[in-house]
């Protein structure tokens, strides 16, 4: 029974002890710093934890900040991307409705048609003879239909008949300007 009292002394004792280095009365990471073989009965009792390094601690806290993301230049890159090139489509599309009020390139059918109206046609068949045939062909095609004509004559028959068949497909899908297609005026020149 004696024996039996040394250990359930023994056993209080230890209890208490425990206790009060589980609640911080007794210093035992202190202890622990001094002694290495106390440290690793501290640690295996669950009474001290061992301080993690500054890595260590930068390294469990790396999930919860959020890493820059990869890709959000290259996200802003196209957006920029997207949204000229939407603009460039509603210019485009104003264009092509006949708003076009930007003050862009003026195209053959504008400008240029005016210019050669107040020209003679054959100082515009000498303008025209330099001009490659597809410029030409566009610039007739917009002209009045006596003065492509005239024009016309104006040029060697060759060039002319030439002129008038690229004329023919190209308002093969209707007059572009609402107006008979000059080719006929072309074809009906003596």
């Amino acid at each position: 029974m004696k024996a039996l009292l040394a250990i359930l002394g023994v056993l209080v004792v230890l209890g208490v002890t425990y206790a009060l280095a589980f609640f911080g009365v007794i210093p035992v990471a202190r202890m622990a710093a001094h002694n290495a073989g106390a440290a690793k009965v501290f640690v295996a009792l669950k009474l001290y934890h061992a301080p993690k390094s500054k890595a260590a601690m930068s390294n469990a806290l790396a999930p919860l900040v959020p890493a820059p993301d990869p890709l959000a230049a290259d996200r802003q890159a196209l957006d920029a991307e997207r949204i000229q090139l939407a603009q460039q489509k509603a210019a485009l599309d104003k264009k092509a409705a006949g708003g076009d009020t930007t003050g862009g390139p003026v195209t053959t059918s504008s400008k240029m048609s005016a210019i050669y109206d107040t020209m003679k046609p054959a100082e515009i068949a000498g303008i025209f003879e330099k001009l490659p045939d597809d410029q030409v062909c566009d610039a007739l095609i917009h002209m009045d239909e006596q003065k492509a004509g005239k024009v016309l004559v104006a040029l060697p028959q060759n060039r002319a008949a030439k002129l008038t068949i690229m004329m023919n497909r190209a308002t093969a899908n209707g007059p572009q300007t609402g107006q008979q297609a000059p080719s006929s005026v072309a074809t009906s020149v003596p």
